[in-house]
C-alpha cells in the first residue's frame, strides 16, 4: 500500500471512531449540551439538558441491571 493510501485509510477509521463516540451516551450527551448551549439561554438549556439525560441515563441503568 502506498503512503497516501494508508492515510486515507487511518482518516476513514478516525472518521468512524468519531461517530462511535458521538453516538455512545456520553457523546450524546455532551453534544446535546453544547447544541442547547449554543441554542438557548443556560437556564432553559440546563433544565432541557436534564430532562432529556435522566431518562437516558435510567434506561441504561436498566439495561445493565438486565445484564446482570
Amino acid at each position: 500500500m502506498s503512503h497516501g493510501t494508508l492515510r486515507l485509510l487511518q482518516g476513514f477509521l478516525g472518521l468512524l471512531k468519531l461517530a462511535d463516540w458521538i453516538t455512545s451516551l456520553p457523546g450524546l450527551g455532551i453534544m446535546l449540551w453544547i447544541w442547547l448551549n449554543l441554542t438557548l439561554p443556560y437556564d432553559s438549556a440546563l433544565a432541557l439538558w436534564l430532562t432529556t439525560l435522566v431518562p437516558l441515563l435510567m434506561a441504561n441503568h436498566e439495561a445493565v441491571k438486565d445484564r446482570l
